[in-house]
């Protein structure tokens, strides 16, 4: 209790103008995604959300493909209404992919375990967790990398955008 007043009192006290949130959508927020992007934008100093299932889902918080679905829809919906959703189009419905396996880059991750840990790729390759990922940067990373030009150059803008710190 008290962690968003705590967060939005950072944010107002940061000088830092590169912060971008991240929505791990499950069954507790599945249905508040609208009200989540208006924060972001009602904050005033986050720059953009990022939208992801949790990997690997307990099974009480897993979606369905059905209610994952209704996110994404209502995802690309909000981004036409201009609300500041970094994953592009494709990366969405990509997130309907549960299995994403065979097309996932792992080696573009890095991941920090617990103690002074790295481990470069992905920990959960080759597990059931892998089949049920719903980390949406594989599949912006993956788009890019089989060349799709719209993922190439949304994104390319979102990564330039990170390294000046500000608005476009």
């Amino acid at each position: 209790q008290g962690v968003f007043d705590k967060l939005m009192a950072n944010l107002r006290a940061t000088k830092h103008g590169n912060i971008f949130a991240n929505m791990v959508v499950m069954q507790e927020n599945k249905d508040v995604l609208k009200e989540t992007v208006e924060a972001v934008v009602a904050s005033g100093r986050i720059n953009g959300i990022m939208i992801n299932f949790l990997t690997p889902p307990p099974k009480a918080q897993a979606l369905s493909l059905e209610e994952k679905t209704k996110v994404v829809e209502q995802a690309l919906l909000l981004k036409k209404e201009g609300y500041p959703i970094l994953n592009t189009d494709r990366g969405l419905k990509e997130l309907l992919i549960e299995d994403y396996e065979k097309r996932c880059p792992a080696w573009a991750s890095a991941f920090v375990l617990p103690g002074p840990t790295y481990f470069y790729g992905c920990p959960m390759r080759g597990t059931e967790a892998c089949k049920q990922c719903g980390f949406d940067a594989v599949r912006e990373y993956s788009l890019i990398v089989r060349g799709n030009p719209l993922a190439i150059s949304q994104m390319s803008g979102r990564f330039a955008l990170s390294k000046k710190g500000g608005k476009k």
